[in-house]
C-alpha cells in the first residue's frame, strides 16, 4: 500500500542473528520495499592473468578478473582485495574496478578507483552502490603503473573469497 506524505514511526522487532539483517530496505515514491539478502556466487571467469612483467607507465593493466552469478537483484557495495609483493606505494598510481558485459577486458564501465593504493596488504573498493540484475556479471581489477616505478618489484593480487564481495 502507498503511504501518504508525513512522519511515521517505524517499529520493528529483530532478534540477534535473524530478522532483517542483510536485507535492503528502500522507501521510494510512497512505497516501502524490503529486498532479500544478496544471493551471489563468486567464481573464476576463466581468464586469469599469469605471471609477467609490466612496463612502467602502463595504464589499465589487468591484475585480476572474476565473475558473479546473481540470483536476485541486489547491490554491490564493496570489494576487498589483498595484494602481496615488494612493490612500493609510489610504484602504482591506482587500482580500478571495472564491470564488463563479457569475460574480455575492454570498453567496460569503470565503477571505482583507489588512488595511491596501499603497498602489499588489503585495499578496498567501497561505496560502489552498483545494482546487479539477476544473471552473470564480469569484473576486472586493473592498475596504472607510475612511469617512474622501480622495475623488478612484483605485485600479486590474491584470489577473492565470497566474504570479499559485499
Amino acid at each position: 500500500a502507498s503511504a501518504l506524505p508525513g512522519t511515521y514511526a517505524i517499529v520493528a522487532t529483530n532478534a540477534v542473528g535473524s530478522g532483517l539483517d542483510n536485507y535492503a530496505i528502500i522507501y521510494s515514491n510512497g512505497v516501502l520495499s524490503v529486498l532479500q539478502p544478496i544471493s551471489v556466487f563468486l567464481s573464476d571467469n576463466g581468464r586469469q592473468i599469469g605471471r609477467g612483467s609490466v612496463l612502467t607507465g602502463a595504464v589499465n593493466h589487468v591484475l585480476f578478473s572474476f565473475r558473479l552469478q546473481v540470483t536476485e537483484s541486489n547491490r554491490l557495495d564493496a570489494v576487498h582485495m589483498v595484494t602481496e609483493g615488494d612493490y612500493a606505494s609510489d610504484d602504482l598510481l591506482s587500482f580500478k574496478l571495472w564491470r564488463s558485459a563479457d569475460s574480455i577486458f575492454g570498453g567496460d564501465d569503470l565503477l571505482k578507483v583507489i588512488n595511491r593504493p596501499m603497498p602489499a596488504g588489503t585495499n578496498k573498493f567501497t561505496v560502489i552502490s552498483e545494482w546487479l540484475a539477476p544473471g552473470t556479471h564480469y569484473f576486472f581489477i586493473t592498475t596504472d603503473v607510475n612511469s617512474l616505478a622501480v622495475t623488478g618489484r612484483p605485485i600479486r593480487l590474491l584470489g577473492l573469497t565470497a566474504s570479499d564481495v559485499e
